[in-house]
């Protein structure tokens, strides 16, 4: 709806430019399901703006909260609950509860003339309702990460879904009983690539910023990183947002996917059409898509073909800082495989050069009948490869020591059972005296685990966590290259 309600910090009005593809994403969302989950998914309720609807069907802040309320009141535990935002993400600088401070927002269809923009905190504590109440939830945000303009776009048939403005506009402070909606203090939001791929920490940025629970039930899919721009382009049926199109188009070809699978190939997609997108996604890998169930197993492989070079060579996501070394020899599986202990019909393929996060591989063997070659698809090593690092433990003085020691060694029982399944070598070995000398001693103090050489001297800047968890990552990270 247009308007002069909004300015920036120069008291330029910003322009809310009407998408083209949003309206298109939601109604094939709509459609997908209605084809797909007939019987078990009726209920479908959707919020556009496409010029024709009812007050009451249009995409409003009140709206939109509203629904999302109603929803957390009809639904009953265990009952699934997806969520598909398409359109603008902004930046705006707000007051409220006495804090001004830059919140991240999806804007409303009526913003620029007396609306007001959904933050992010406001988003976090309606989909934490959900969760509290035992409700599965998936969330996709196609939407910018508002601030800069597009980068590096040649293509006239691509446009990006943000605004480029920080609005400024001083907005009435609206307590959280008026609306009777959740409001609270924006999230912080640390991108680590290692807790997107291993998801230990469940939470997600996608246009506007949401911080999730640990609690599974929650899983969100966002269409960029935050210095980066969400795009819509021209497809065979019309303007589509990236994320959406190849996102639909990945499950038409099987809903049985994890969250992990779908996750990977969705990059290597996006990532093919623009290199200035790269979804984002936080929350439990390997539950199923649309489903509550999930793959209790470890057999999901974290190297993906990224892209294919010159349409040939397929282009690994790992390199040299993850280990991989030249002359490496994978079997490439489909995106959707789960099963990993039969790579007779398999392409093989060997690594011909390494880069710092990247590498290139070339064809060595195609059985007959054996899939395409695909962007997305997973990649296996053939052998068990790695370095192994053996620890010692020293001795404890008291119970808790001993329960640290017990923590520490547990997960890495678990992390080697998980890493013989995608047939990598075991990269932590405990060893006891008896077994020789090992390259590292660990030891306990006060409660911190501390890593010592071999004739226990610690360590200069070897970081000392509480968490066995994170101080197992160290040694992981510690073993690539202590060759």
């Amino acid at each position: 709806m247009p308007g002069t309600d909004r300015h920036d910090k120069n008291g330029i009005p910003i322009s809310f430019p009407s998408l083209k593809g949003c309206v298109r994403d939601v109604l094939n969302v709509k459609g997908f399901i209605e084809t797909q989950f007939a019987a078990d998914y009726p209920r479908i309720t959707t919020l556009t703006s496409a010029g024709n609807e009812n007050a009451a069907d249009k995409p409003t802040y009140g709206n939109i909260v509203g629904l999302l309320r109603k929803i957390t009141l009809e639904a009953r535990a265990g009952d699934l609950v997806h969520i598909h935002y398409s359109g603008h993400g902004a930046q705006v600088l707000e007051t409220y509860r006495g804090e001004t401070k830059l919140y991240k927002a999806i804007v409303p269809l009526d913003i620029a003339c007396g609306g007001q923009y959904l933050l992010c905190a406001e988003l976090a504590q309606l989909f934490d309702t959900m969760v509290n109440k035992l409700l599965v939830v998936t969330v996709v945000l196609d939407c910018c990460h508002s601030g800069g303009a597009a980068r590096n776009s040649s293509d006239d048939l691509l446009e990006f879904r943000g605004i480029g403005q920080i609005d400024v506009t001083a907005i009435a402070q609206i307590d959280a009983s008026e609306v009777d909606a959740p409001r609270g203090t924006a999230p912080q939001f640390l991108h680590d690539w290692s807790t997107v791929a291993e998801s230990h920490e469940p939470n997600a940025e996608r246009g506007c910023r949401v911080k999730r629970r640990k609690a599974r039930g929650y899983e969100l899919l966002a269409a960029c990183h935050p210095e980066e721009k969400a795009f819509e382009r021209y497809y065979e049926s019309g303007w589509q947002g990236v994320l959406t199109y190849n996102l639909l188009n990945s499950l038409k070809t099987g809903v049985s996917v994890t969250h992990g699978m779908l996750y990977r190939r969705l990059v290597a997609l996006v990532n093919g059409c623009s290199n200035n997108q790269t979804p984002v996604f936080k929350g439990d890998c390997q539950r199923y898509f649309f489903s509550s169930k999930r793959i209790d197993d470890a057999s999901v492989s974290q190297i993906t073909v990224k892209r294919l070079h010159k349409e040939l060579y397929p282009v690994l996501d790992v390199g040299a800082m993850h280990g991989m070394l030249i002359g490496w020899e994978l079997a490439i599986y489909p995106w959707n495989a789960s099963d990993f202990s039969d790579s007779s019909h398999c392409p093989k393929v060997h690594v011909t050069e390494v880069w710092p996060a990247e590498s290139r591989t070339a064809v060595i063997g195609r059985p007959n009948g054996a899939l395409r070659i695909e962007p997305g698809s997973q990649a296996i090593l053939s052998k068990p490869l790695g370095v192994e690092l053996k620890v010692k433990f020293s001795g404890y003085s008291n119970g808790t020591e001993r329960a640290k020691f017990a923590q520490l060694r547990t997960e890495i029982s678990s992390r080697n059972a998980q890493q013989l399944l995608t047939r990598l070598a075991s990269s932590i070995k405990v060893i006891s005296d008896s077994d020789g000398i090992a390259d590292y001693h660990i030891k306990v103090e006060n409660d911190h685990y501390k890593l010592l050489n071999n004739v226990n001297q610690s360590i200069g800047h070897f970081p000392s966590p509480t968490d066995p968890v994170l101080f197992l990552r160290k040694l992981e990270h510690l073993a690539m290259f202590d060759m």
